[in-house]
């Protein structure tokens, strides 16, 4: 469970401009939601308009997003990219978003760890318990138990079919193990770094993406504060 901090570059105008020109090339797919959201819409890369117009075929049989401000990331050359736009559609029935605002490259390829705060509501059921959780990453969490527990969670254990809530998304962990515990007599509490198991690819690719999208928009957040 390593730690690491998210980087994202602003790009300028030109690299931005040339990027798009690329993913259009290529077809490139991106992924919209809204912050809170389970559902994530994919749409395809077919046109650009001028410099930052991008129109975009849909994927899936139809869309929630429809002049809803969302929250837009897609792939290019191993690399992610972030951005905020509204979708829109055009007079020839043509689904469109202006990247007009702030385009950020993902300097990291793997999941950021992302903390709870005002932000981020995050918490996991185990063993039938409720305990909010401190921070997560792809691979894993941490969360403090009292000093009573301390029989209950001792290195090593395991524990089935977990409920990861994550802003309002819910996953179902398969396996959950506890690989560190930290003491903390003061308080009279245990820290404990909790590994997941037998994620499903499925699952574990929504789960980094949406940390690596939460992560931006909380930076976003803060740059607005």
């Amino acid at each position: 469970m390593s730690r690491g901090k998210a980087y994202f570059k602003n790009l300028p105008n030109n690299e931005k401009v040339s990027l798009l020109k690329n993913a259009i090339r290529t077809h490139s797919e991106v992924q919209i939601w809204k912050k809170g959201s389970k559902n994530i819409e994919k749409f395809r890369i077919i046109d650009l308009e001028g410099d930052s117009r991008i129109i975009l075929d849909l994927i899936d049989m139809h869309t929630r997003y429809l002049n809803f401000e969302i929250l837009l990331n897609f792939i290019y050359d191993n690399s992610q990219y972030f951005t905020t736009c509204i979708l829109q559609i055009n007079q020839n029935q043509e689904y469109y978003v202006d990247i007009s605002n702030d385009l950020f490259k993902c300097e990291k390829r793997n999941s950021f760890r992302l903390k709870a705060n005002q932000y981020n509501s995050i918490s996991l059921i185990i063993n039938e318990k409720t305990y909010s959780v401190q921070d997560i990453s792809t691979g894993g969490l941490s969360l403090i138990v009292e000093e009573a527990e301390e029989e209950i969670y001792k290195k090593n254990k395991q524990f089935l079919r977990c409920i990861l809530e994550l802003n309002k998304i819910i996953y179902t962990i398969p396996l959950c193990e506890i690989v560190n515990i930290i003491p903390n007599k003061a308080h009279k509490t245990f820290k404990l770094g909790i590994k997941f198991l037998n994620l499903s690819q499925e699952d574990e690719s929504k789960l980094c993406r949406q940390i690596n999208n939460d992560v931006f928009l909380n930076k976003k957040l803060n740059r607005a504060a």
